[in-house]
């Protein structure tokens, strides 16, 4: 029915809302022909015209409103969104939207004119620009002075080491020491400098 039953003191058939073949006085329950239905706010909709955070669907027997995944504002489906809800960051590999911080291993949150989570520099596992990584993946190590990744050994001048937060590191040597393998000792130091056990240092000849 068009109308429903207002069931107040005065008793009269009001008329349902736009677009809406059948209802009852919670709201819409069936739209007219063409129009998709959204059993959220009870109202119903042109095509291509439900309400944000919502798509339509189809499927020759009934036209609804579904809602989008989670913290998505605009989607064609429920498993994946095309353009993220506001102050949320859009991942383009599995199209879904995550918070500030929370991008995927590998990824982090850029702020532009859209947000999105974007990868990191190779061979880093966290970070929070392109550039500086604050974690390397599996069998590398962080560069503590330029923030890349080296594969399974750091390289001359620095020495492996395990940050309090469990991060494996390359820490530069003393200065003017090539190979070391601690803070406070040198292995070799660099042509014309000697190691010092007095300074603790390497020194010139």
């Amino acid at each position: 029915s068009r109308t429903f039953q207002n069931d107040g003191v005065i008793r009269a058939c009001i008329p349902c809302t736009s677009n809406c073949g059948s209802c009852t006085k919670e709201g819409c329950i069936a739209c007219d022909d063409g129009f998709y239905f959204n059993e959220y706010d009870k109202n119903c909709y042109n095509p291509g015209k439900c309400p944000y955070r919502f798509y339509n669907y189809d499927d020759n027997q009934q036209k609804v409103c579904r809602p989008c995944t989670t913290n998505c504002g605009i989607c064609s489906n429920s498993n994946e969104c095309d353009e993220c809800d506001k102050d949320f960051y859009f991942h383009q590999a599995d199209k879904q939207c995550y918070a500030a911080g929370n991008c995927p291993t590998d990824f982090y949150s850029k702020n532009g004119v859209k947000k999105t989570c974007e990868p990191c520099r190779s061979n880093c596992a966290k970070c929070t620009n392109n550039l500086d990584c604050l974690k390397c993946g599996n069998n590398y190590l962080l560069n503590s002075l330029n923030k890349t990744c080296h594969f399974q050994t750091c390289p001359d001048s620095f020495y492996a080491s395990v940050s309090e937060d469990n991060v494996d590191l390359c820490m530069p040597c003393k200065p003017n020491c090539e190979i070391c393998t601690e803070e406070n000792s040198c292995i070799e130091c660099a042509p014309n400098f000697f190691w010092s056990n007095a300074s603790n240092e390497c020194v010139e000849d």
